[in-house]
């Protein structure tokens, strides 16, 4: 392969073969752990190259890498976002863990992440302990819309409502007080758009 250094080769042949085996291609964290390469962003260099000399292209959404010869067009790579650290972004690659497979339809022309639940204040929303949410990425929110919230560094699903200058995250558990926020670090991270559930250990998307 021309203008390619011997690495950079390696990686494009990984990458091929790894979509011939699983329909889509593998993240970047995969990537970084294939070839013994310490950060997710060292992995991370080694496509831009790629991409910058027209071996791959990259889709719609974050983290999404395509050639020629391993194109979906109905498949899109979707982050997967485990703890968030205060003073990162959650599409740091620092939080990124893992990346799913979603059809393009679902997440087309939107910034989309996903994120596992723990706990079950939601669970009379149909989104109980263990389920994956796909969550738009925006910075505000109508009220009754099922949010990402991050307060003082922590992420939170809750119902969202506007009283005032009080902000309302309300639980759809019964059993659960609402939580008011007044002031301090708060920001919406995003809204959930969709939900993942295991079925028979299978993902069905809701």
């Amino acid at each position: 392969m021309r203008n390619l250094t011997k690495r950079q080769s390696e990686i494009l042949s990984f990458i091929e073969e790894y979509r011939s085996i699983n329909g889509y291609p593998p993240s970047v964290r995969e990537i970084a752990k294939r070839f013994s390469i310490k950060s997710p962003s060292g992995a991370k260099k080694h496509i831009d190259a790629l991409v910058k000399k027209g071996y791959l292209k990259r889709g719609k959404g974050a983290r999404t890498i395509r050639g020629e010869r391993f194109y979906s067009d109905n498949v899109r790579m979707v982050p997967v976002i485990g703890k968030v650290a205060a003073g990162i972004p959650i599409l740091a690659v620092e939080n990124v863990i893992g990346e799913v497979p979603l059809p393009e339809k679902l997440s087309e022309g939107k910034e989309v992440f996903i994120l596992q639940i723990e706990g079950d204040s939601m669970v009379n929303a149909g989104i109980e302990n263990g389920d994956y949410i796909v969550v738009k990425g925006q910075q505000t929110a109508e009220n009754g819309d099922i949010v990402v919230a991050i307060i003082d560094g922590d992420a939170t699903v809750k119902r969202f409502f506007r009283k005032g200058k009080t902000i309302i995250l309300q639980p759809e558990n019964e059993n659960m007080k609402p939580i008011e926020v007044k002031r301090g670090d708060f920001t919406i991270a995003g809204k959930v758009i969709s939900v993942i559930k295991m079925l028979n250990g299978k993902h069905s998307i809701l």
